[in-house]
This record gives structure tokens, sequence and C-alpha cells, in this order.
């Protein structure tokens, strides 16, 4: 006799998104670890608005410590909305919002000084590479020779709307 497939039970759906939604909560803030240069063993605080998944999250609490690197004592889950700060970091995974306070843990000054530096390369970039294509270059070049330097100059301005949003 082989298995038989089991029946739809109706939680299973609900059990899948809860997951998705904790998984890319964590993934959210392990990105914002490595893009602020976060030391792997140091903890950092968190605050997340829970909404209406209040008490899922609550249940996840220590899925978020030990797989996004929260410190224990400092992870806030509360209902409310979280109030606008310039000192930390704001993720919106809908429906859900989360708080990263990396003001003692990131130069702010270095990183806007950086991130200005960053901004100033690619800036230049676009500029050579836009006056390249203006140029009589863009029509003796090979085609896939133009075309690459298009997508170059489509990345450094994609890049440079990233990074004056970050600062």
């Amino acid at each position: 006799q082989w298995p038989e497939r089991m029946a739809f039970e109706g939680w299973e759906d609900q059990a899948v998104e809860d997951f998705s939604l904790v998984q890319e909560m964590v993934r959210a803030i392990r990105n914002i670890r490595a893009e602020y240069k976060v030391q792997q063993g140091h903890k950092i605080s968190c605050t997340i608005s829970a909404g209406g998944k209040f008490e899922m999250i609550q249940a996840q609490r220590q899925s978020f410590v030990s797989l996004a690197g929260i410190d224990p004592d400092n992870l806030k889950i509360i209902v409310e909305p979280l109030a606008p700060s310039d000192e930390a970091i704001s993720l919106v995974i809908t429906p859900v919002e989360i708080s990263l306070p990396l003001a003692g843990l990131v130069d702010v000054e270095a990183e806007r000084e950086r991130l200005e530096k960053e901004l100033e390369e690619a800036e230049g970039q676009i500029k050579r590479l836009e006056k390249l294509l203006a140029s009589p270059f863009a029509e003796k070049a090979p085609a896939e020779v133009v075309e690459k330097e298009r997508e170059k100059l489509a990345t450094y301005r994609d890049t440079a709307e990233k990074i004056k949003q970050q600062i």
C-alpha cells in the first residue's frame, strides 16, 4: 500500500504566511547589519511595531534574537505605530514596522562622509559616461560596446539614487 496524501486542513496557509513574514523580517535586519557594517557578534537593539501580528511575533521572539543578532534585553515588540526617529533606521515589511537604533554602533558622520564620497565617485562616472555616449564614439563603436556603456550608466545612476536616499 502506498502512502496517501494528507487532506488540506486549512491551517497551513496562515502558518506559511507567518513564517514568510518572520523570514523577511530577519533578512531585512541582517541586510541592514551588513550594509552598516555592524560586527557579527554585536547584538543590536530593535523595536518592532507588530500591529495585528503582535502575538505571532511575540511567539517568534527567540528567532529574532538568534537569527537576526538582536539583544534580547533590548527587543521591544509593541502594537502601536513607531514614532519617527532620525537616529534609527526604519524598515517597513507590511504589516510590520521595525526600528533599529544604530546611532551608537555606527559613526553617523563617518558613514555620511563615506556615502558622500561614494556619491561623488558615482556622479563622476555618470558624467564621464554621458560625455562618452554623446560623443562620436557612440556612432562609431560596435553596438554591443555602446549598449554595455549604457548599462553601466544606468547602474551608476541607480547607485547614485540609492546613495542619495541613504544620505
